[in-house]
């Protein structure tokens, strides 16, 4: 299907092709649901056909607004008549053609099912690329020693147990503001637990910034996922690439959040000696504790993923609503 859009360079009318598949993700990324958009694609090119072969007599073209109201025509029918419910036609069928792009940042603590939300919404809207940002600070340990970043080795909960003295002594002053001043155990322990995911989350950085600079040269639109997405870390990559649309995945619930660790164990267990997360569930809330403070501060949108289909609902009218203020 061909739709005349626009003037060109010497007063031609310029051109723009949709295939079935186009059309069907544009319509994918609006905010449809995947049968409607089989179903209004399959309308649209009906219309299409009538049209051309309408054209041999009364000679139009077949024009972009003309294609618009079609759609829109269409999705009326299918009860889609709320304009905060989609996106706008043409803002997504410029992402789709690549004209411009898009990044979704979840970030959030282990366990809060940012894996499984990034994947079906990728899927939703027809997106090719999924980044897990452990693949990133994968890759960051090839241009590191473990000497050199000890906290980048080890996990985000239990990078504050790789802290050196230095470090550790150097918090407890921050902390008191006096050297003779005694810091109690646990609020010691917390500022480790945070100062070590810190760092690591800082190691990522730079390399994550170098693919999404990489991924904006090409328009190219993806979902970034991964606990190194902290609250500072997500409000920094919004400054340098403003296509990004952040999120903090959390589940509120500590006990639904602890039953989830259950099957990461070998033998879908709770028991700490057994289940590494399980062990070092206290150091993983309080990170959590720390994005959702964080959070309310940057401004950025938390979901509590109790519910899968409630979660993902939030993110993509929150996403639609995000995408037509920075794209107008």
């Amino acid at each position: 299907m061909y739709a005349a859009h626009g003037t060109g360079s010497g007063g031609t009318k310029t051109t723009e092709e949709y295939t079935r598949y186009r059309l069907q993700e544009t319509l994918t990324l609006m905010g449809c649901r995947r049968n409607d958009a089989i179903t209004v694609t399959g309308l649209v090119f009906a219309h299409y056909h009538a049209h051309v072969e309408a054209s041999a007599v009364t000679a139009l073209p077949w024009t972009f607004q003309t294609l618009q109201q079609c759609v829109y025509a269409e999705l009326a029918k299918l009860e889609y008549t709320k304009p905060t419910h989609l996106l706008d036609f043409d803002l997504a069928k410029e992402i789709t053609q690549r004209n411009t792009s898009f990044v979704v940042l979840l970030g959030g603590t282990s366990g809060t099912g940012k894996s499984t939300l990034a994947s079906l919404l990728a899927s939703r809207l027809r997106l090719t690329t999924v980044l897990p940002t452990d693949s990133v600070r994968h890759i960051s340990r090839a241009f590191m020693t473990k000497e050199q970043h000890p906290c980048a080795f080890t996990s985000t909960y239990q990078a504050g147990d790789a802290l050196t003295p230095a470090q550790v002594d150097e918090l407890a002053t921050i902390a008191t503001g006096d050297m003779n001043t005694i810091m109690s155990d646990k609020r010691l322990h917390k500022r480790k637990v945070l100062k070590g995911y810190t760092l690591q989350s800082d190691a990522v950085l730079e390399k994550l910034d170098l693919v999404l600079t990489m991924f904006e040269k090409r328009k190219q639109s993806l979902v970034v996922e991964g606990v190194h997405l902290n609250t500072e870390q997500m409000a920094e990559l919004v400054r340098r690439h403003p296509n990004c649309i952040p999120f903090v995945i959390y589940i509120s619930n500590e006990t639904k959040h602890r039953e989830r660790f259950a099957v990461r164990a070998k033998h879908m267990t709770v028991d700490p000696q057994e289940n590494k997360y399980i062990k070092y569930f206290d150091n993983i809330r309080i990170i959590q504790r720390h994005l959702c403070k964080n959070a309310d501060k940057f401004l950025i949108p938390k979901v509590d993923n109790t519910n899968v289909d409630r979660s993902l609902v939030t993110i993509q009218t929150t996403l639609i609503r995000a995408l037509r203020k920075q794209m107008r």
